[in-house]
């Protein structure tokens, strides 16, 4: 504490100065191992599992709040969720469904989560008091969905009735339609951005189009085709895009700016990827293997292999 001299005479202060450190901030990265009831947590800053939680069912897949606060575990053969408080460690709190969740995403702003569950309904989730604030209902039955990257809207997608979908997200209503597409089914949004990348094609290897969602309309497509596309994972500053082929073990990276596919790499084994905030590093959850295997980005060469639970397939940073 620095005192200024008063009246032109000093003062002596005599004392301690306590600096209390700022705490501890991790780097956690989350795998739902399918082959057992856990989640593996991998601290990120020295790529070693440090912890294992039990959980009450199975995990499918898992999702963390935009805060970094939470991790949300879905069980979808138990039609539950799970809270994972992430400076703790421990579960916290359990929600359950009236059908099985497919699906998380988070509302920009992170106030809520969203949950495709059963096909049929969306789940909004307040995040502060850990709740169910509303349900919406979605029709036809949907394979995925996504959410505005402005928080306006969510866009469902159906295989069998090749229809893509545009709801209000606050009022759950419908508002458009997209028919257009032959077997619509991934669909995903970046946080930041104007577009969704849709998956679409009734014939193996599919195209993935580009949708404005200013205009909900195709506005270009990838300039490739892609075979067994299970995910598609933005970069957190929104300018790359990681395309993971599963049967191939084919990672392809695309500029979002343009849309245009940059490079290719791969990546044996691997189910789901997570790609770190700097974008220096992709883990790769390898389910086969029991492992998850981190590669840098400037050359997608392995740098470590890092032992986790049984059947690590779903995977979050």
């Amino acid at each position: 504490v620095v005192v200024p001299p008063f009246y032109g005479s000093p003062l002596s202060v005599t004392g301690t100065i306590v600096l209390v450190p700022a705490p501890d901030q991790r780097s956690y990265v989350f795998t739902a191992n399918t082959g057992e009831s856990t989640v593996s947590v991998i601290d990120a800053d020295v790529n070693t599992l440090v912890s294992t939680i039990s959980l009450s069912d199975i995990p499918t897949d898992l999702g963390v709040t935009l805060d970094k606060a939470y991790t949300y575990v879905l069980h979808r053969n138990a039609n539950l969720v799970s809270i994972i408080n992430n400076e703790t460690l421990t579960v916290t709190q359990t929600i359950p469904l009236a059908g099985a969740p497919r699906k998380i995403q988070f509302k920009t702003g992170g106030e809520f989560a969203y949950i495709l569950a059963g096909g049929s309904s969306i789940y909004e989730i307040n995040i502060s008091s850990q709740t169910i604030t509303n349900t919406f209902t979605v029709s036809p039955a949907a394979d995925d969905f996504a959410l505005d990257p402005n928080g306006q809207f969510f866009y469902t997608t159906n295989s069998v009735f090749w229809v893509v979908n545009k709801y209000d997200l606050n009022t759950g209503q419908l508002i458009e339609s997209l028919s257009n597409f032959e077997t619509p089914n991934l669909i995903v949004t970046p946080i930041i951005g104007d577009f969704a990348y849709l998956e679409n094609g009734e014939l193996s290897p599919n195209a993935v189009s580009v949708i404005d969602l200013t205009t909900f309309s195709e506005s270009s497509q990838i300039n490739r085709l892609f075979d067994g596309l299970i995910t598609i994972v933005f970069s957190a500053d929104g300018t790359r895009a990681f395309f993971l082929e599963a049967f191939l073990e084919n990672l392809t990276v695309v500029d979002t700016a343009q849309h245009t596919f940059i490079t290719t790499a791969s990546l044996p084994g691997a189910s789901d990827i997570a790609v770190t905030p700097d974008n220096q590093y992709i883990y790769a959850a390898q389910p086969n293997d029991n492992t998850v295997t981190v590669y840098r980005t400037s050359d997608y060469t392995a740098v470590t292999v890092i032992p986790v639970g049984d059947g690590p397939s779903v995977i979050a940073i």
